[in-house]
């Protein structure tokens, strides 16, 4: 087959394509999904003592609301990663809130340590947070992959961290909410968490974001 005969079978065989949304408005409508979820897993949790204080303590709602946004921008940021042409400047805003957010929490440790009475428990095990943050995260998860792979995921590894970044902090926020011994077990469990899920989200990247054979191929061509 020669030159012109590809071109013309590509032609007659070709079908109308729909671009994507924007990364923020596809991010937006993944967002607005995934709190439906949270919210749904928070209302069958069980709700220990203090939980009230907690929504009533502005401290702990400005550390909620830094990682709500964390997860929005995170989605964002990694949705933009699988469009060509995007600014490599992009990703560094999710670092920047995931920081701001450990280090509000850590703030809130430290005062902890410095008032705890002698003898205080301060740091006891959270498996069962552990576990909310993983189903929390699960379908997020699940759905901001799918939509990922319908772009170009030219970087799997940073895209894969981002969007697991995204989805952990969703599945953070359910388990948050819950009351704790102190502040210090949200810093090392909570914290801990999300950067290990999300850091073994960005390993798995290239089999979590594989390359269709064909998007392959033209890459090996070209």
């Amino acid at each position: 087959m020669d030159t012109e005969q590809l071109i013309e079978s590509l032609a007659t065989g070709a079908r109308p394509v729909t671009p994507l949304r924007t990364p923020w408005r596809r991010a937006a409508a993944w967002g607005a999904a995934a709190a439906a979820y949270v919210s749904a897993l928070i209302l069958l949790m069980p709700r220990g003592d203090g939980f009230q204080e907690q929504l009533g303590d502005p401290p702990f709602v400005v550390e909620q609301a830094v990682g709500l946004v964390t997860a929005i921008a995170a989605a964002a940021v990694a949705l933009a990663t699988t469009v060509p042409g995007h600014s490599p400047r992009l990703w560094l805003a999710p670092p920047v809130l995931v920081g701001t957010w450990i280090g509000a929490v850590a703030l809130r440790a430290w005062a902890d340590v410095h008032s705890a009475a002698p003898g205080a428990l301060l740091l006891t095990s959270d498996w069962r947070c552990v576990a909310v943050i993983v189903i929390g995260a699960s379908l997020p998860g699940a759905v901001l992959a799918s939509m990922l792979r319908r772009g170009l995921p030219l970087t799997p590894r940073l895209t894969a961290g981002l969007g697991g970044l995204a989805a952990v902090s969703f599945g953070n926020l359910a388990a948050c909410l819950q009351p704790h011994a102190s502040n210090v077990v949200v810093l090392l469990w909570h914290g801990g968490t999300v950067l290990v899920l999300a850091s073994v989200a960005a390993l798995l990247g290239t089999r979590l974001l594989p390359w269709p054979s064909f998007r392959r191929s033209a890459a090996l061509s070209g």
